[in-house]
């Protein structure tokens, strides 16, 4: 063998390593891109499981929050019903026990108003209860300890005035019916 056929087995045999060299790096790139692969399945799974956790976390919250509107609505209702009724009942003649076992708030926290109502609910709770308030300011000023006896003229004044009141709780009830 002449020295130009050492040069050529010995090019093929250097071409025939790096060939090698080179489909060995390339089988590792495929490995480590399918590994890559696999990684960014993982993380888009982990992902979709978060996101799917915080929708029930959130829809969660969602039940939780009406649940409470309902019973924070329905306890408003439910006293505004009874002011309502004592109010109604003082007219011909005044019943100074409906009074006195009447709540004489709201039985809400503000937090509990701005949270739970519309601003047109609690402008309207305020309205009614200011006006309630306001009726017993001047027919019933000691109502906390009670009053037993009104002169024919006081009375027939306090079952009149309950009209201003009772028109009151009257939007209130229909407002959160």
């Amino acid at each position: 063998m002449e020295t130009s056929d050492w040069i050529a087995v010995i090019g093929v045999a250097v071409t025939g390593f790096f060939s090698f060299l080179v489909w060995q790096a390339t089988k590792e790139s495929a490995k480590a891109a399918k590994a890559s692969a696999n990684a960014a399945i993982e993380s888009a799974n982990a992902a979709k499981a978060s996101f799917e956790l915080t929708q029930m976390i959130m829809q969660k919250e969602e039940k939780k929050d009406h649940a409470l509107r309902y019973q924070y609505r329905r306890k408003a209702l439910l006293i505004a019903m009874k002011v309502h009724h004592a109010l109604l009942n003082q007219n011909p003649n005044i019943k100074v026990y409906l009074i006195m076992e009447c709540p004489k708030e709201p039985g809400l926290s503000l937090e509990e108003m701005v949270t739970y109502f519309s601003d047109e609910e609690a402008a309207q709770m305020n309205r009614a209860w200011d006006s309630f308030n306001a009726y017993l300011q001047k027919h019933w000023p000691n109502h906390q300890t009670g009053r037993d006896s009104f002169s024919s003229e006081e009375a027939r004044a306090a079952s009149i005035e309950t009209s201003g009141p009772i028109g009151e709780f009257h939007n209130l009830i229909e407002m959160l019916n």
